[in-house]
């Protein structure tokens, strides 16, 4: 009928509501913008074209990227193009190294085309790309990393970086901000 939400809300006394449609662009969302923005050495990342991979090479590729890097690089060498697919849940490869905390792994994957993530560059400790993935688009300190990781869980993942915990609290890092219950504080 041509109403909008916000008309709908107003029309039925919903209050509270009218007063978060009112200010949803002040209410930060949840970032992906840099995940696939940039290669290792920080320029931007194109997906290179290639043969099709089965879903179910890249899922057990994302899998025992987590645990068993001898099977990770076997799957890599018979499929070189699976650094730049998705698992169904919604996860690289690189990303499970990363959040892991297995910077070798990550770098392996990363030296091969994998693309550098806010996330994953955090979890590397590398804080020039991180600084400037954050300075080129400041919504980005909303990122989540792979299994909804709140960004202020990856200086710990990164060995404790204080340096990488005071950038994210320079551009507005919440530390409270968390996955189901916990906060970087419990890792």
């Amino acid at each position: 009928s041509g109403e909008t939400p916000l008309d709908v809300a107003q029309r039925a006394g919903r209050s509270e509501v009218v007063e978060v449609l009112r200010r949803h662009k002040r209410i930060p969302r949840t970032q992906a913008s840099s995940r696939f923005a940039y290669d290792s050495s920080g320029s931007r990342y194109a997906k290179p074209a290639g043969p099709e991979i089965p879903q179910l090479t890249v899922n057990h590729f994302g899998e025992v990227c987590h645990f068993n890097i001898a099977d990770a690089r076997s799957i890599y060498r018979e499929h070189p193009g699976v650094v730049h697919e998705n698992a169904t849940w919604n996860e690289l490869g690189v990303e499970a190294c990363a959040h892991m905390e297995r910077p070798q792994w990550t770098e392996y994957f990363l030296d091969r085309g994998a693309p550098m993530s806010l996330p994953t560059a955090l979890a590397v400790n590398n804080v020039t790309l991180a600084r400037r993935i954050l300075t080129e688009d400041r919504a980005r300190i909303h990122e989540r990393g792979p299994h909804d990781f709140a960004l202020m869980w990856y200086p710990q993942i990164a060995g404790g970086s204080v340096e990488l915990a005071e950038l994210l609290l320079e551009f507005g890092a919440d530390v409270d901000e968390h996955k189901f219950g916990t906060t970087c504080l419990h890792g």
